[in-house]
């Protein structure tokens, strides 16, 4: 599938990878939508400091690499997004 139709899985609550990160390094690695939530509960002390009791996290796609480590805010390469070879989980 193209980025596009990827991007479609995301928002319909799939991870998704590109085929090439199916060998070596890179293996078991995906991408996935998170955030888009608000909360008024476990602030951080430098907001509540300052009056600030709700914040927001918006959506972003991370990617979760095969060591178990997560790139928050993940942003695609040109190559990446012209690529016909997503997948989904």
């Amino acid at each position: 599938m193209n980025f596009g139709d990827a991007l479609q899985k995301l928002r319909n609550g799939s991870a998704v990878f590109l085929d090439d990160w199916k060998n070596g390094e890179e293996k078991n690695t995906f991408i996935y939508l998170s955030g888009g939530f608000q909360s008024n509960s476990n602030a951080p002390q430098a907001l509540t400091e300052n009056g600030i009791n709700t914040f927001y996290v918006t959506s972003r796609i991370d990617k979760r690499l095969a060591t178990g480590e997560v790139i928050y805010g993940w942003v695609p390469s040109q190559s990446e997004m012209l690529s016909d070879a997503w997948d989904e989980i």
